[in-house]
């Protein structure tokens, strides 16, 4: 018997941390979790997968981007849970993926709040 369990948007995994999933299909700003007051969301592991070539940019909805511009194939692309973080919002802003391009592109991203 497999201890699998699927984890949706807003559940917490065993180890505490939050998750987050959307699913974007325009260029542009996609909010990916929002905005809680006095918080910033702390991104721990990702997961993207897409359809098409485009560029993204990790941004906090105000302040800009908190992350370099990266090119994203066709496929996937991850970004595996590891003890330290990969980047944070500034407090109170939502975390936003920004894409160069339009298709589909699934998103899964671990996350705490501080």
């Amino acid at each position: 018997m497999s201890s699998f369990r699927y984890v949706g948007p807003g559940d917490v995994r065993p180890s505490g941390n939050l998750v987050a999933l959307a699913n974007l299909t325009v260029s542009g700003a996609g909010t990916i979790v929002a905005a809680v007051g006095g918080k910033q969301i702390v991104v721990l592991g990702y997961r993207i997968f897409t359809d098409s070539a485009m560029t993204m940019t990790w941004s906090s909805s105000v302040a800009g981007a908190i992350g370099a511009a990266m090119p994203l194939p066709v496929g996937s692309l991850l970004a595996p849970w590891r003890s330290g973080s990969y980047f944070a919002t500034v407090a109170g802003e939502a975390l936003v993926l920004n894409l160069s391009a339009g298709g589909h592109v699934g998103v899964e991203v671990d996350y705490m709040l501080f």
